[in-house]
């Protein structure tokens, strides 16, 4: 029933109404005119009128009462107890028309308009609130890649930068218990073709404390891939199929050729425009990487390439600076700063340290006869000799000029230490090394041995002395055994 029909009732009720009044009040008249003239009731005649307008007013009042109540009051009062029914704070969506429809009410359009307007505010409350979820992600997002961003421009080593890295990876929640509970990061130098770090993050749970809901739950155990750079390469499928293209946008879920009973990717990690590595996640949630996850982890990657970037250049003009050029061996300026550091923990540890002078005999001469390129390539094979031979993984070999090289021999007395240099010499000697051209040479080496327990007393540090002149006396004592066996014909070791 519609607004219109409503109006007719209305005034149909009042039409009845007031007819019923008027032959009410017609009938007084008639009363009023047949008897009272006849019964000569003066005084009531006299009041007949006034009891006449009382009587029409009480009974107006009733009918228009009668009428109001059953036309507004009660459907008002039905439509206003559904409306009270309505949560103001949190609102669920309501249809009021369904009761009215079916009686016919003339409350429909009301309790339409009144449902519309109810589950409008309902839908722009959902509206709202998924705004506010979304800010919220947003904020939560923000505050990881912000704090990250703060971490790593404090930074000053390529390892303490991704170990920060690592840790904004393990900050990324999902809604509910999805985690990031392992990754590998791998890193590698496509110049010289080799890996430069490749490093497993993994989650360890402690036995003691299950708390799974405690934000310390666990601890990181951090362990070192050792990778090969060309297997890797031509085997995972993200830098063979998709990187190599610069298409980093793409992540595939075997890369590592593992499987796992969550969900895993794979990512490029992109630096300066070159793809230079993956960073692989696992999850134990495997529903873990929805979009907004994997968004967030592609752009905390973009934030830490550059980082990662800067490091490693400076890593790499950090090691060109203390790296002989030729042979690859640390150079002189290296070998000054890591003495002095040895001698200080020797003598705090109460621990053996010697040092070893080697000259090549008479390299002069390979120079003037066959030139300086197979002096060169000689003094290559020769380095890669005492690095991939005989050399201990504790000793440090460099090269202060020329064919003259210095080794720090930690943790060695001079006995050992004369004993290791003989084993070097002997090696030397039974070598033949081969060039091109046909040109087979054989070398010999003389080698000055010093050691810091058999440094005379007054040369030795007490208490606390100046490492730079211990370090001094160490060289001269380990050149004047050089010299020494030089000048006693050569291919010896003194000490």
């Amino acid at each position: 029933m519609n607004i219109k029909t409503l109006k007719f009732k209305i005034l149909s009720l009042f039409f009845i109404s007031y007819l019923i009044i008027f032959l009410i009040v017609l009938g007084f008249l008639i009363i009023r005119i047949k008897y009272f003239n006849f019964f000569y009731f003066s005084l009531l005649r006299y009041y007949a009128p006034l009891f006449t307008i009382l009587i029409f007013i009480v009974i107006s009042l009733i009918s228009v009462y009668i009428i109001f109540k059953r036309i507004f009051i009660y459907p008002l009062e039905d439509l206003l107890f559904n409306i009270k029914k309505i949560d103001v704070k949190h609102p669920d969506k309501i249809d009021l028309t369904e009761k009215y429809r079916k009686t016919g009410n003339e409350f429909y359009e009301f309790a339409e308009a009144i449902t519309v307007l109810n589950n409008t505010i309902v839908k722009k409350q959902e509206e709202n609130n998924l705004i506010i979820a979304n800010l919220e992600n947003s904020n939560k997002k923000l505050n990881i890649l912000n704090e990250l961003s703060y971490k790593l421009s404090m930074v000053f080593t390529l390892e303490y930068a991704i170990k920060t890295f690592a840790e904004g990876l393990y900050s990324i929640k999902k809604d509910g218990e999805g985690r990031v509970d392992s990754l590998h990061i791998n890193i590698f130098d496509t110049v010289n073709k080799k890996t430069v770090t490749s490093l497993i993050y993994s989650r360890k749970e402690n036995e003691q404390e299950q708390d799974a809901a405690s934000e310390n739950s666990g601890k990181v155990i951090v362990t070192t891939n050792n990778i090969n750079y060309e297997d890797y390469l031509s085997n995972c499928t993200l830098l063979k199929n998709d990187c190599k293209n610069k298409n980093c946008d793409v992540t595939v879920d075997n890369c590592e050729f593992r499987g796992t009973a969550g969900s895993y990717k794979c990512f490029c990690l992109k630096i300066s425009d070159e793809v230079v590595g993956t960073v692989s996640i696992d999850s134990e949630d495997k529903d873990f990487f929805a979009q907004e996850i994997t968004d967030l982890i592609k752009e905390t990657i973009n934030i830490a390439s550059p980082v990662f970037a800067k490091l490693i250049l400076i890593e790499t003009n950090k090691e060109l600076a203390i790296t002989d050029s030729l042979t690859g061996v640390y150079n002189r300026r290296f070998m000054y700063e890591f003495a002095k550091r040895e001698i200080v923990r020797a003598y705090r540890n109460s621990a053996d340290l010697s040092f070893a002078i080697l000259d090549i005999d008479k390299f002069k001469n390979i120079n003037d006869n066959y030139g300086h390129h197979t002096g060169d390539v000689m003094l290559t094979e020769f380095t890669n000799d005492l690095k991939n031979v005989l050399m201990r993984k504790q000793d440090i070999i460099t090269r202060c000029g020329g064919d003259e090289f210095v080794m720090i021999l930690p943790d060695t007395d001079k006995e050992n230490a004369v004993n290791l240099m003989e084993k070097l010499r002997i090696y030397i000697k039974n070598k033949v090394y081969n060039f091109e051209g046909g040109i087979n040479l054989n070398i010999t080496v003389s080698v000055g041995v010093s050691s810091l327990r058999s440094m005379p007393d007054d040369k030795s540090i007490k208490n606390i002395g100046d490492p730079d002149d211990i370090l001094n006396n160490l060289l001269k004592i380990a050149d004047d055994n050089l010299y020494k066996a030089k000048n006693t014909g050569r291919d010896r070791v003194e000490g």
